[in-house]
């Protein structure tokens, strides 16, 4: 095939973690497998070192853990195993004769692989093979033969990728230009499996290089956590909304406190906002303000008027809206929400009234899966 031929760019399939899904429309949990589903078509342009290939291929799949007979020697670090085409540098190694943290130091040959960590006895037995909790997997696909197969390459961490270079201006791996790139998956919080999900830590998690879709997703936050930027999120807005501050309504007669202030609500360093202050005897409390975001809001104040117990209300919070670009963001923020003011002590017969609104942060994402 000439350089500069367009069917270099052919790839017609998706990765997935389930069987005969291109794309994701439901949760999957606990996939110990990665697939390259066919989508457009099962077409796909391999470099075989010499020339370019369009080969038709069905569904294929590579584990995410593996099982099998290997053989030990006690004080030394190779392994003989029944397969190593499936087997990657850094996975996870355990089973008899094999010592706690073991992991794949490399691949030797076709049968063979050297250990973190040299056998413990001698002996064949089975042996496990896991790729860690919470890290990122680059996938390439190349030539076994006539057919298309799965590599996997364990990133140093989530969003450190692997090198690449290209091949005819097609993205492949520095040092082995046969594997052409084809995305990445993170796996979740268990050695050897991965999520996919629409919300939480475990969301999107498999970015496609070719025939990627786009999507918005969003997350609502009323208590502190932390947010986790998917493999595939571009852009985050987020809106950063404070709690009021307590009120109470008071009688003429009687004598009593303002209610408390809300606390500040904040999205990492990338937008916060403080909670109004309690109302006080027959006025409205300090104003909540906005900050960092590209819109800043000051929170409106109410009165709690004297003797006006049915109406009396609190400050609601200052709010901040931002807009980010998810390379500016880190793998994680932390979201914090402050706490509603407490409603102010009134004395007599008189009840204080609570703030009326908790903090909130809704953060709205563009993906690209």
């Amino acid at each position: 095939m000439a350089a500069g031929s367009t069917t270099f760019a052919t790839n017609g399939g998706r990765l997935s973690l389930a069987t005969g899904v291109a794309e994701h429309v439901s949760a999957v949990s606990a996939a110990t497998s990665i697939f390259w589903v066919p989508y457009i078509s099962g077409q796909i342009a391999l470099y075989s070192g010499g020339a370019w290939a369009v080969i038709t291929a069905a569904e294929k799949s590579i584990a995410l853990s593996v099982t099998q007979s290997c053989t030990t020697v006690s004080g030394n670090t190779t392994l003989t195993v029944a397969d190593s085409t499936v087997l990657f540098t850094g996975m996870k190694v355990s089973g008899s004769n094999i010592q706690a943290l073991t992991t794949i130091a490399s691949i030797t040959d076709a049968t063979h692989v050297v250990l973190s960590l040299s056998a413990s006895g001698n002996g064949t037995n089975n042996a496990t093979f896991k790729f860690p909790a919470n890290s990122a997997l680059d996938v390439f696909g190349y030539l076994s033969g006539s057919t298309l197969a799965l590599s996997l390459t364990l990133r140093s961490a989530l969003f450190t990728a692997t090198t690449l270079t290209t091949q005819d201006g097609v993205p492949v791996k520095s040092g082995d230009t046969t594997k052409r790139h084809l995305g990445v998956v993170f796996t979740n919080a268990t050695d050897g499996q991965a999520d996919y999900g629409f919300t939480g830590q475990y969301r999107y998690s498999v970015w496609n290089k070719y025939n990627q879709l786009y999507r918005d997703g969003t997350q609502t936050y009323s208590s502190s956590g932390t947010w986790y930027k998917s493999i595939c999120t571009k852009r985050l807005f987020i809106d950063v909304m404070a709690p009021g501050g307590g009120t109470y309504g008071l009688d003429a007669s009687e004598i009593g406190s303002p209610g408390g202030t809300g606390g500040t609500t904040s999205f990492g360093s990338h937008a916060s906002a403080t909670g109004g202050g309690g109302s006080g005897s027959g006025g409205p409390g300090s104003n909540g303000t906005g900050s960092s975001g590209d819109t800043n809001i000051t929170g409106g104040g109410f009165s709690g008027a004297a003797g006006d117990v049915s109406a009396a209300n609190g400050c609601p919070g200052g709010r901040s809206v931002k807009s980010i670009i998810a390379g500016t963001l880190g793998s994680s923020e932390t979201v914090t929400i402050g706490a509603a003011g407490v409603a102010g002590n009134t004395g007599g017969s008189i009840t204080g009234f609570a703030a009326p609104c908790p903090g909130l942060i809704i953060a709205r994402e563009t993906v690209e899966i």
